[in-house]
């Protein structure tokens, strides 16, 4: 058999079987050891304790989520499904979208044996509870409807409605897909069957629809402190202050203490060229402009390379191959949802379980472009691309077997041994918690034991800001302080073509500083790190102090 011959029977047959199974049980595996970390355990918490209207309205503005992910989560808790269960049930979207790459897609029989065990197949949007999970299985759907022989106008439409209520960035590519898919059938000098003038008008009208929910879901409030509004001025969210009350504390309350200040963060060592990369994107040289813009092109070289190879020879390498292969059937258009997301996560908001979206944006390219045969270009095209492309999953299923391993035999979070912790050990005492990456605690308890949370999630605003009402908690006199103590690691995307973030830098060490100088001492620790690549993205700890008696 063939490995490398092209598809021209599709069929699920035993081996696509086999496959399947082993992904599903390498799933299985991986999960059984799987400690839930905040972004997991903050999604389950809203779901469980918000009333629909409440967590649609209010509670996922705050979120920057459109409402499909919660929606799931609310399902599952209004059915009592235990949150140790989450990953469990959520993993049935992860090998629906296998299932429908081995059977549909047209690549050759050894990509299809191997792509579904790379990193953010089998372990990022696999085995971590987050939105992401259903990501492939709705873009696998509209590769398959894109090259139906026939118009599937409304379909279209519905599946790319579902990816506009997954988050931000299935907004952006639903409409982007839907633009080319509108270019297929609409376009003049279209061979493809016009489908009819009703069936556009309920087609967009269905869109429309349901990217207008995910709009209206995730707008945010002006006192939002998450990571979009960084990038926006205050007058540019007068309105929003009209239309969308900000959250805010109950009368009587002390005022917010100051925002603690920021670690400053030390230089590595580094050679002259990267001196001055660094000196300019960390505001030491250079107008605001050139600081800007510097920061935007390095975020983006790397970004390019970052979830694709360690290695940028090889990624870069890949990416060239993947566009000549392209050009060569007349199939750039393709990439045209990719680049949408590259500008919104460069321009915007990025971090590194966000970057596996590229891939199977580029993943949906190549599908789609596979249906058109080669009219330009040397032969040697499709040779080069399939050379770089096993490069690149060879070494995303050693990311795969890296993380999977470190999962099974260590904590990648340390939210749920805190926890029990906590109870056992300190039964009846007054407990404080501060820092989001203590959140993961919460779901634990079918409610909040904390005396400075009444909720069990994190209200992202800068209204009732946990962290600012350190003055406030120091009068009650608790007698634990719990907080996290977060270290970036060594697998972070702008470090991707130099070392322009340190790794082990406490980021939240101010926190930990402030209970230490007011009559605190650290008594234990409990940390976990989420792996990526080759090494790890971050690392947090959970931090308790008690009370010093001598004090």
């Amino acid at each position: 058999m063939d490995l490398l011959k092209p598809r021209k029977i599709f069929a699920f047959d035993r081996w696509d079987s086999f496959v399947l199974a082993a992904y599903t049980a390498l799933l299985a595996w991986s999960i059984a050891h799987h400690e839930r970390w905040f972004d997991e355990s903050q999604a389950w918490v809203i779901a469980r304790d918000c009333s629909l209207w409440d967590m649609l309205t209010r509670r996922l503005r705050y979120e920057g989520a459109t409402p499909l992910w919660h929606l799931i989560l609310w399902v599952l808790t209004r059915l009592h499904v235990p949150f140790m269960a989450m990953n469990w049930v959520c993993a049935l979207f992860p090998i629906g979208g296998v299932a429908l790459f081995l059977r549909y897609a047209p690549f050759p029989r050894l990509f299809r044996v191997l792509i579904p065990f790379t990193f953010f197949f089998a372990y990022q949007y696999a085995v971590i509870a987050r939105s992401y999970m259903l990501f492939p299985l709705l873009v696998f759907l509209l590769c398959i409807l894109y090259l139906d022989e026939r118009p599937r106008v409304l379909r279209v439409a519905l599946v790319c409605g579902l990816l506009a209520n997954l988050n931000v960035h299935g907004l952006l590519f639903s409409g982007a897909f839907l633009l080319l898919y509108a270019w297929k059938v609409y376009r003049p000098s279209s061979s493809f069957p016009v489908p009819s003038r009703r069936s556009g008008v309920y087609g967009l009208a269905v869109y429309a629809s349901l990217a207008l929910v995910a709009v209206l879901v995730v707008l945010p409030p002006p006192d939002v402190n998450f990571a979009i509004t960084r990038q926006i001025k205050k007058h540019k969210m007068s309105l929003l202050a009209k239309i969308i009350p900000p959250e805010k504390l109950p009368m009587g309350v002390p005022k917010l203490d100051e925002l603690l200040p920021v670690s400053a963060v030390k230089a590595p060592p580094m050679n002259r060229f990267e001196k001055a990369i660094w000196d300019r994107t960390q505001g030491a040289v250079g107008t605001p402009l050139q600081q800007a813009l510097i920061g935007k092109l390095i975020g983006c070289i790397s970004l390019l390379d970052y979830p694709i190879s360690s290695s940028n020879f090889i990624a870069l390498a890949f990416l060239f191959s993947l566009g000549f292969w392209l050009w060569s059937r007349r199939a750039l258009e393709f990439l045209f949802p990719y680049f949408v997301l590259l500008v919104f996560e460069v321009m915007v908001w990025t971090w590194v379980h966000q970057t596996g979206l590229l891939v199977i944006s580029l993943i949906a390219a190549a599908w789609i472009g596979r249906s058109r045969p080669q009219v330009r270009g040397r032969r040697w095209m499709t040779p080069l691309f399939a050379v770089t492309s096993i490069l690149v999953i060879l070494t995303q299923i050693g990311w795969t077997l890296y993380s999977v391993r470190y999962d099974t035999t260590s904590l990648y979070d340390p939210g749920r041994v805190t926890h029990d912790f906590l109870l056992s050990h300190y039964p009846g005492k007054r407990i404080a918690a501060f820092t989001i990456f203590t959140d993961s605690i919460q779901p634990y308890s079918s409610e909040s034991f904390l005396i400075n949370q009444k909720n069990s999630y994190w209200i992202w605003s800068s209204q009732v800001n946990v962290d600012q009402r350190r003055t406030e908690v120091l009068a009650m006199h608790p007698d634990i302080i719990l907080t996290g103590d977060e270290d970036y690691g060594n697998e972070v995307i702008l470090n991707q073509w130099m070392t322009l973030l340190p790794p082990n830098e406490h980021l939240t060490e101010p926190m930990l500083n402030y209970w230490e100088s007011h009559g605190y001492r650290e008594t234990h620790r409990f940390c976990g790190a989420r792996p990526i690549r080759f090494g790890f993205a971050n690392t947090f700890c959970d931090v308790i102090l008690e009370a010093n008696p001598s004090i």
